[in-house]
């Protein structure tokens, strides 16, 4: 399907150039955008979106993931403009493009987030964890996996560790310190408006008639089994162990939406630079990295 999808677009996309072309892009101008995907927040959307609008020639992922040795071997030989870089990274490999792109993340309301991770886990007898999602219920999984309660902490945790957490609770100690790193992403957005983010990226990139946005979003259970699983989830917010990790990870999600309203109310006009990145390099501001 998702190959339907990208074929369809590309035919659109052609035909609307034969009709009406578009400008020429100043694609030198634009800067590589590095997507720090966490998983269940819609980043797969986006990705695809992405994938039918960037060049594939400028198309840099590992089969979704990223590594500190492929990161690494993209900065060596230099970031191209326009360049989309896209992955869950790996330990440490989010570090080297700190202040060389144009930086973009979804997030997802906590409580969803969690319940979506456990329902694909569930789901794949592959992954590391399905054997204990499958041993309990929602509750139960939580209980034992108390990772998966701030899961979207950790995940941008990963990236860029400068040493590894060895209890989840360690990533509360970690919290204003990934708030800062949130602080440098160009780009936030939450799942209900990852749209919006779509084609803000689309602007930066400078990449003209960007297409609809697929919304891959299919309930795998029923609105009575969601609704207990929700209510599970607001126990655990009492619970001694969980409730401080299901806190600090809410408070990472309400920082990311204020972040990302003050962008929004800070979108540029036409005539300035197409993304803060452009501006910080413009002045000589080269940031982490």
């Amino acid at each position: 399907m998702r190959g339907l999808w990208e074929a369809s677009v590309r035919t659109q996309r052609l035909l609307r150039s034969v009709v009406r072309p578009s400008p020429p892009a100043d694609r030198d101008a634009a800067p590589p955008l590095f997507f720090h995907h966490i998983a269940k927040t819609g980043g797969t959307s986006f990705v695809r979106a992405m994938r039918t609008m960037v060049p594939r020639a400028l198309q840099a992922s590992e089969n979704g993931d990223l590594s500190a040795a492929f990161v690494q071997r993209l900065t060596a030989e230099g970031l191209k403009p326009g360049q989309f870089i896209y992955g869950h990274p790996g330990a440490r490999a989010a570090l080297p493009l700190r202040g060389k792109c144009c930086m973009t993340v979804l997030l997802r309301e906590p409580r969803e987030q969690a319940i979506s991770n456990y329902l694909w886990i569930l789901r794949d007898w592959r992954l590391p964890d399905h054997a204990a999602a499958k041993a309990g219920d929602f509750r139960a999984f939580l209980k034992a996996r108390p990772y998966f309660a701030i899961f979207q902490t950790a995940s941008l945790h990963v990236g860029v560790e400068q040493r590894p957490i060895e209890r989840a609770e360690d990533l509360i100690d970690r919290l204003p310190d990934l708030i800062d790193y949130l602080g440098e992403f160009e780009l936030i957005g939450t799942t209900e408006t990852e749209e919006a983010l779509f084609l803000r990226a689309c602007r930066i990139l400078q990449l003209a008639d960007p297409p609809r946005f697929p919304h891959h979003r299919k309930s795998a259970v029923s609105a009575a089994r969601r609704q207990e699983m929700r209510e599970q989830y607001e126990d655990l917010e009492h619970d001694p162990a969980l409730g401080a990790l299901i806190r600090a990870e809410q408070a990472l999600y309400l920082e990311a939406r204020t972040l990302a309203a003050l962008e929004t109310a800070a979108e540029p006009t036409d005539r300035a630079p197409a993304s803060r990145f452009m501006l910080n390099a413009s002045l000589g501001r080269h940031g982490r990295g």
